[in-house]
């Protein structure tokens, strides 16, 4: 599907934000499905969403790749580079970050004495923050660049999850984390769209789909099995402020490794 925008990425979003309607109407769905019938349900409801995805994607047809377009190269090679292994370390950084998010940001709300209904807000928010980032983020690219909005993303994501280390219950509380919410259209929203585009100087052709791979399975993969892992150390040892924390200096590092990989892009084209 990438391969189809012909390299203007810039639409990628419009594309991407249907992941993001998908999370939503799950959860709607499967919340009401499982209080109804039961956690006992939930194998169930996951082998019947994994058989619509697997139909899904036999009624996908491959763009074609023109062959003649790039010298042959080497996926090994690729790897190699400077510039992308610090890409790739700053991807993994990030995604490690938002663990302290996907596994413990409920459990510290509802610690801090927020309701379910407070905390299923929170989330919705986030995700109604990334899709409207997605629909709008062509002219956003166009105009600032992936370079600056990869960087900057990651300089929110420190400030983001700092608000959420300090913040406290009562109506001050739930604005900073109203705040913060808003917030994951950049650290999320813009960071995935970045990344997804800067794949393309190096995995460009027949290359996309192994580039793509790795990304998912670096970042995503083994970036969030070990923050989870590392957040739960965290977790245990200083609590849900340590938490957050942890994800703010993890977001810190990872602008620091992004920030050398283009500095070295650059050093490459002079």
């Amino acid at each position: 599907m990438v391969a189809e925008m012909r390299g203007d990425l810039s639409w990628y979003g419009r594309l991407r934000l249907w992941g993001s309607v998908g999370f939503i109407v799950a959860v709607m769905l499967g919340g009401q499905v499982l209080e109804r019938y039961g956690i006992v349900q939930l194998p169930l409801i996951t082998c019947i969403v994994m058989l619509l995805v697997l139909y899904a994607s036999t009624r996908l047809k491959e763009a074609p790749v023109d062959h003649h377009e790039q010298a042959v190269v080497s996926v090994a090679s690729v790897l190699r580079k400077k510039e992308v292994i610090a890409f790739f370390s700053a991807s993994c950084l990030m995604v490690m970050s938002h663990s302290a998010l996907y596994v413990f940001y409920s459990l510290y709300l509802e610690k801090l004495g927020y309701s379910k209904s407070v905390i299923g807000t929170m989330w919705s928010i986030g995700v109604l923050a990334e899709i409207i980032f997605f629909f709008y983020q062509a002219p956003i690219f166009r105009r600032i660049g992936t370079r600056k909005l990869m960087l900057g993303s990651m300089l929110i994501a420190v400030l983001r999850f700092i608000l959420i280390a300090n913040v406290d219950g009562g109506s001050w509380g739930l604005l900073v984390l109203v705040i913060a919410q808003i917030l994951h259209a950049a650290t999320f929203g813009v960071h995935h769209s970045a990344s997804v585009m800067q794949l393309q100087t190096w995995f460009g052709g027949n290359l996309q789909a192994r580039g793509q791979a790795l990304y998912t399975s670096i970042s995503y993969g083994f970036g969030g099995t070990v923050g989870g892992i590392l957040m739960g150390f965290c977790w245990e040892s200083g609590g849900a402020h340590a938490v957050f924390l942890a994800a703010a200096a993890m977001a810190a590092i990872a602008w620091l490794m992004a920030t050398f990989s283009y500095r070295w892009q650059q050093e490459k084209r002079a």
